[in-house]
């Protein structure tokens, strides 16, 4: 049996306010503001933790949601 455990930094208040900016960018498709609700891209990017810099690769992006969300 294998156990994982997964510890999660929260992120600041300027982070947060960063993601939101990102969330609700005009650039985004408009299919992709549909898909929000059940994506939760907020509580992905927090996950991700991602900093301005950071280079993230996007394994199996599938319809390209989480790659052409955040570019």
């Amino acid at each position: 049996m294998i156990i994982c455990t997964v510890f999660i930094k929260p992120v600041g208040a300027q982070t947060h306010q960063t993601f939101l900016q990102i969330i609700q960018s005009p650039m985004r498709l408009e299919q992709d503001f549909k898909l929000d609700s059940k994506r939760k891209p907020l509580e992905m990017l927090q996950f991700i933790a991602a900093k301005p810099g950071s280079q993230v690769l996007d394994i199996l992006s599938g319809g390209g949601y989480t790659a052409n969300s955040w570019l």
